[in-house]
């Protein structure tokens, strides 16, 4: 089964770079070490000219006999005072933290969207079943009203108010209906899938925000986070960039040896066979750059400018994350409170409805009483169900703001796939058809995946 880290661009990438700075640390490496190269060469001679010494005489011979020349020689190198190499090294280890923390980061990000974009596809459920419910609300009072109009106790305008109530709750599934698909796209799209996923219908968000807890650490310091914790670094080898261009400045030392062995023919008009020689040197080589034109210099300028750029995202990251904290935790108490006045409003609309309705039923409220009763309370418990997974998803911000996803443990969830539906819902007009309909056919049939348990496979 495909895991997270596979299905997921943004975290392929982030792994990629891992693996791309442990090449370079490589390369660094191979700087500061012995080089070793050999060569070998032949060529033929395809028409020789020959001078008789004492009579000057000369004669030309096409592809003549013993026209090979062949050779070859191996060329040692060996460093014996590079700095500007040897303090790479330490440059690209550096890399390679800054790297692995960017994944590390990567997971805490992956979690924190993957988290989100659960929550919304709980809460377009619940706000889709709630328009059902609103809608069938309306089509038991469109006939009721329309009962009360063909006994006389109605008027006409009744019961065209009633019927644009309900054209209103048909208009407003079929906008949320829209929305869940959409919300399941987008945790599809957030675990790696074009395809969209849902949840099982038992989820529990509680247990969400307990495996959150246990999945993603928080850190109690802000400085222990790992986007803040890589730009620190990242600081750090923008000031090593500065020492990097003054040892610019120092020469390079290495022995060099070198061997070769070439055979080569020797013809004349007395002699004619090949000599073969031998050579084998060693040498002591000072490289010193004096001057280059001012490309150092101009390097030197552009290094420190980097430290003063590093230094400024450093502190911005740093205002950002504790303002993020910040919001975060005073969150869960801001979303609490919104869900206690979300309740206290939900229960005025629903005993508001009941008053509108029996006054209705009595004679004494108008069509437009009750209309603007049951919008109200329509209005009441979606906001109240909003509120609701406000309150979880505060919860699970506050848990992943400063937390690290270090800890998750390699497991493989079973799923299970179904196609989405593709038909657009369109609710009924009659009730009895309306109280029949699944509230699974009206949403986008999904792939269950256990969050956390698919989010674990992400790890390295």
């Amino acid at each position: 089964m495909q895991t997270i880290r596979t299905r997921s661009t943004e975290l392929a990438i982030s792994l990629a770079d891992v693996t791309r700075a442990e090449a370079q640390t490589r390369v660094s490496l191979g700087a500061a070490l012995p080089t070793l190269g050999a060569q070998v060469s032949a060529s033929e001679v395809l028409m020789r000219t020959v001078t008789q010494p004492v009579t000057g005489d000369t004669t030309t011979a096409f592809l003549p006999n013993n026209s090979l020349t062949y050779g070859g020689s191996l060329n040692l190198s060996i460093p014996i005072f590079a700095p500007r190499a040897w303090y790479a090294i330490g440059t690209a280890d550096r890399n390679l933290e800054v790297s692995r923390l960017s994944a590390l980061d990567q997971r805490r990000i992956l979690a924190a969207n993957v988290a989100s974009a659960l929550v919304s596809v709980v809460t377009a459920e619940r706000v889709a079943e709630l328009n059902r419910v609103g809608l069938r609300a309306a089509l038991e009072r469109l006939a009721l009203t329309r009962r009360r109009v063909e006994l006389g106790a109605a008027n006409g305008l009744d019961a065209i108010r009633i019927e644009q109530d309900a054209a209103s709750a048909r208009a407003t599934i079929v906008s949320g209906d829209e929305t869940l698909r959409q919300a399941h796209e987008n945790l599809g799209l957030a675990l790696g899938f074009a395809d969209p996923i849902g949840v099982p219908p038992a989820l529990d968000l509680d247990a969400l925000v307990r495996d959150a807890e246990s999945a993603c650490p928080r850190r109690e310091r802000l400085e222990e986070r790992p986007d803040i914790v890589a730009l620190t670094r990242r600081a750090d080898i923008s000031r090593r960039s500065i020492r990097d261009v003054e040892l610019a400045f120092f020469p390079t030392a290495s022995i060099d040896s070198g061997f070769s062995a070439s055979a080569q023919p020797f013809v004349n008009q007395v002699v004619d066979r090949t000599l073969t020689t031998y050579n084998w040197s060693v040498s002591a080589t000072l490289r010193w750059n004096i001057f280059d034109g001012g490309i150092r210099y101009g390097n030197l300028r552009d290094a420190r400018a980097q430290v003063l750029q590093a230094d400024a995202r450093l502190e911005a990251a740093k205002r950002t994350a504790t303002v993020d904290v910040a919001r975060a935790n005073r969150g869960i108490a801001v979303t609490n409170e919104n869900r206690k006045v979300s309740e206290q409003a939900r229960d005025l609309a629903k005993e508001t409805d009941r008053l509108a309705r029996l006054s209705f039923e009595l004679g004494k409220g108008t069509s437009l009483d009750l209309v603007d009763a049951a919008r109200a309370l329509r209005s009441a418990e979606i906001q109240l169900a909003l509120k609701d997974f406000d309150v979880v998803q505060s919860k699970i911000r506050a848990q992943l703001v400063t937390s690290t996803c270090e800890m998750l443990r390699a497991g493989v969830a079973a799923s299970r796939r179904t196609q989405p539906a593709e038909k657009s819902v369109t609710a009924s007009r009659d009730n009895s058809e309306m109280s029949s309909r699944s509230h699974a056919d009206s949403i986008a049939i999904r792939r269950c995946l256990p969050f956390w348990e698919t989010l674990s496979r992400s790890a390295p």
